[in-house]
């Protein structure tokens, strides 16, 4: 079986090659029975440090679009077709170092035989000195979340977006749904679609091992860039949704997804600055999707 560690990136080039050094250390003590396709997808298509990446991959593929999530559609699209599995991870990001090699970790998954793999993770931040870095536990052991195995755990992953940390996806998968990702360009989260697919047709699984460092610096780049455009991706998010989900589903997932994202009193509208659109006007633009 083959896995593809697929790396979307932008302009972020010391932490990208932080990561490729990374992944080719545990490359080379693995001794399992997977092989590995390291995929860099670019956004920047006159990337000067082209050549040092490339050195450091197996692949290296420039995004025909514009941002992040065209970048992933357009990726998902081709290394679907030349292996079993795909793990994307960020390029600010990192494999979780623990009494697990990662790799033996997503030979695990693939026994699963499962659509979707979601991971837990650790949160990294940084500190006051450059090199000081704190660890705290990943969203998915909140409380509120109680047992994987509960019916509470899986009603909120209907509606919950997981972050773009630990994601594993069966190619197969990729291929099927793939015409329904387009809805989802611009939205800044269409790398969690095929999850949601998955989750909704019993066909994904939760893996409570962390597999990654998920960088939780407040960030001024990529999708933080515009804290406005962040809301107004999960809005097209959610109104894509409607077109690509049983209505019995989509009806169910709204509830959730108000009060976590778009409500008035919403958990994210307190992380984001700026002046957002209330929850009636929110609710206004979704009936005309």
């Amino acid at each position: 079986m083959k896995v593809c560690i697929l790396i979307p990136t932008y302009k972020r080039h010391a932490s990208l090659l932080r990561l490729l050094h990374q992944i080719g250390e545990y490359r080379s003590t693995y001794q399992g029975d997977l092989s590995f396709d390291i995929c860099v997808t670019d956004s920047d298509p006159g990337n000067p440090q082209r050549h040092e990446i490339e050195a450091l991959c197996d692949s290296y593929l420039v995004n025909p679009g514009d941002g992040f999530d065209s970048n992933m559609y357009s990726a998902f699209e081709r290394v679907s077709q030349t292996c079993d599995f795909v793990l994307s991870i960020s390029d600010d990001d990192l494999f979780a170092k623990g009494f697990a090699h990662p790799f033996d970790l997503l030979e695990i998954a693939v026994r699963q035989n499962q659509d979707a793999v979601l991971f837990d993770h650790f949160e990294l931040r940084s500190e006051a000195a450059p090199k000081d870095y704190k660890l705290k536990e990943g969203p998915y052991n909140r409380v509120s979340f109680l047992e994987p195995d509960s019916p509470n755990f899986h009603k909120a992953m209907l509606f919950y977006i997981p972050r773009h940390a630990g994601l594993f996806y069966k190619s197969s998968h990729l291929q099927k749904i793939h015409g329904k990702l387009e809805g989802f360009i611009g939205s800044l989260h269409l790398y969690a679609v095929p999850f949601h697919l998955a989750w909704q047709k019993g066909t994904a699984h939760y893996f409570g091992y962390p597999l990654v460092y998920f960088n939780a610096d407040e960030k001024e780049d990529g999708a933080w860039a515009r804290h406005r455009a962040v809301f107004d991706g999960l809005v097209q998010y959610f109104g894509a949704c409607k077109h690509i989900m049983p209505s019995a589903r989509y009806e169910a997932m709204k509830p959730g997804f108000m009060r976590l994202y778009l409500g008035d009193n919403s958990v994210m509208r307190a992380s984001i600055k700026g002046q957002l659109p209330s929850e009636t006007e929110v609710m206004a633009a979704l009936a005309d999707t």
